[in-house]
């Protein structure tokens, strides 16, 4: 099948099947794709998918008869088909219910808040890469899928994007791998996964316990024992910078960038930092509507996304009587001489990191946190690597 636009064309990928190709240079923020659902159904029941594709025309048919399956849930799928669906006892139809439900499992997406799934035409064929270059969200103001450039994408590249969402970022490549096997039966060969000195995975691990203890910080609620909770906003800072680092420095740009300037923003807010509060809103801003586009009311209306909160700050500002156009003095400490001590730290962390991975003592964050407090002090006097971390943190 080849299937070609403006901007991109559906080949044949190496590997993958097919995929999504840029003809042309791509900027960074583009709209690439902006497509209403081939096939809809209002929760996430296989079953439904059969229903949703009767009623479809004979061309959806066919396009959504392309996609991708997905063979490995077939025994659980035969065995949906044959409690819930009419006509199952003919073999015919049973393995015609079952391939639409396979499409259907390995190629959608949630919508309207997870309620909905759906799949579509072009962007369920785009692979996935745990660096991805572009961002797709269903965007309820359009009632469409929009997919947008992160950065800028050359002719011939290849549009690839996250499927396993957040998780992505703070997870290992073989924790991805089990994932990716599981749900979607490949084995992901992007950057990250192929970078065997450890240094990837030590930024994804680095990043998941920067950004908790971050969390930790501004729910007041921290744990007992956490290296990565930092004892004032002054530090909190710095960590948010840290966290900037590592996304920069793994290439993501998408949501986790936004949190990155967000956290920077809330934390220079604070300490009356308004210049660095207005530039990393700015910065939320700008990375927000390069992946979502700027049809966002949905998101203001919950008074969520960096629309809201550059308001915010701005309003904050006024109170202060300090206008955006003003250079005014931080509280002591908050100045730009950190971004500097910052690295240093990113890269002895990142150092820290690779050396526990490579003695087999390396946790992930979600692990650390169910580990007793007894664990964490003995782990801290054992443990000569962990305390550095832990000096650096403070």
């Amino acid at each position: 099948m080849t299937s070609a636009t403006d901007l991109f064309i559906v080949r044949a990928a190496p590997g993958k099947g097919l995929g999504i190709f840029a003809t042309n240079t791509i900027k960074r923020g583009t709209r690439i794709i902006c497509e209403a659902p081939l096939l809809r159904i209002a929760r996430n029941d296989p079953h439904l998918a059969w229903k949703a594709y009767q009623r479809l025309s004979p061309q959806a048919r066919q396009e959504y008869d392309q996609l991708h399956r997905f063979r490995r849930t077939e025994l659980d799928l035969v065995r949906e088909a044959r409690t819930r669906l009419p006509g199952s006892d003919d073999p015919k139809v049973l393995a015609d219910q079952v391939a639409v439900m396979e499409r259907f499992s390995a190629n959608n997406f949630m919508i309207l808040g997870g309620n909905e799934h759906a799949v579509f035409k072009f962007s369920s064929r785009i692979n996935h890469s745990c660096e991805p270059n572009v961002f797709q969200c269903f965007n309820p103001c359009l009632g469409m899928k929009t997919v947008h450039a992160m950065r800028d994408i050359q002719a011939g590249e290849e549009f690839e994007t996250n499927y396993l969402g957040r998780e992505c970022h703070y997870s290992s490549r073989t924790q991805r791998w089990e994932v990716f096997r599981s749900q979607w039966g490949f084995t992901c060969h992007c950057t990250a996964c192929t970078d065997r000195t450890g240094v990837s995975d030590a930024r994804h691990s680095l990043l998941g316990k920067v950004i908790y203890g971050l969390e930790e910080f501004i729910a007041g609620n921290p744990e007992m024992y956490n290296p990565f909770l930092p004892p004032s906003t002054l530090d909190a800072l710095d960590q948010a910078r840290d966290a900037l680092s590592l996304c920069l420095e793994q290439n993501m740009y998408g949501p986790e960038l936004v949190l990155a300037h967000r956290l920077i923003s809330t934390f220079a807010l604070e300490l009356e930092d308004y210049q660095t509060a207005l530039e990393a809103a700015d910065n939320a801003q700008e990375v927000e509507r390069n992946n979502m586009g700027t049809e966002l009311d949905d998101l203001k209306a919950k008074g969520a996304g960096a629309d809201v909160w550059k308001t915010h700050v701005l309003e904050m500002m006024r109170k202060a009587g300090f206008h955006s156009h003003q250079q005014r003095k931080p509280k002591k400490g908050t100045g730009k001489k950190n971004h500097k001590r910052s690295e240093q730290r990113v890269l002895k962390e990142v150092q820290s990191e690779f050396h526990q991975q490579k003695h087999g003592k390396k946790e992930n964050h979600h692990q650390k946190q169910e580990k007793k407090v007894n664990h964490h002090q003995k782990q801290e006097k054992g443990d000569k690597q962990d305390a550095d971390v832990a000096k650096i943190a403070a």
